[in-house]
């Protein structure tokens, strides 16, 4: 029978290493710039979807696995759902997400990158 060592790491390497895999896929890192840039109000589905090459299926499993890692929070408006960045987040959380998020992005069509190539 295998023992967990998970109580052999700091808090910090797990805030780090979550963030690592929260922030390791370019759907989650716009849906989090679209939140963000909300504001308060955060953002609706169909605001954040407009520009997203992938399907709805595939973009709600993105929202679920922010949710479920205590990201973002989502509240249910009618027939829409607004998404903001959790106000309960780990203020160290917090930074890293405005941290990273907070980098400019120029979009260059000639720069485009296709994952197929990066992930060999």
């Amino acid at each position: 029978m295998a023992f967990s060592k998970a109580n052999k790491f700091l808090p910090q390497e797990y805030h780090f290493a979550l963030m690592g895999k929260i922030m390791c896929h370019p759907a989650r890192i716009r849906i989090l710039r679209r939140i963000l840039e909300g504001g308060e109000n955060g953002a609706t589905f169909d605001t954040i979807k407009r520009d997203m090459p992938l399907k709805d299926s595939t973009l709600s499993h993105h929202f679920e696995f922010l949710r479920k890692n205590n990201i973002i929070k989502s509240i249910n408006f009618g027939h829409s759902t607004k998404h903001s960045i959790n106000p309960e987040l780990d203020f160290t959380l917090y930074r890293i997400v405005q941290l990273i998020l907070s980098v400019p992005i120029v979009p260059d069509e000639d720069e485009a990158y296709d994952l197929h190539l990066l992930s060999k």
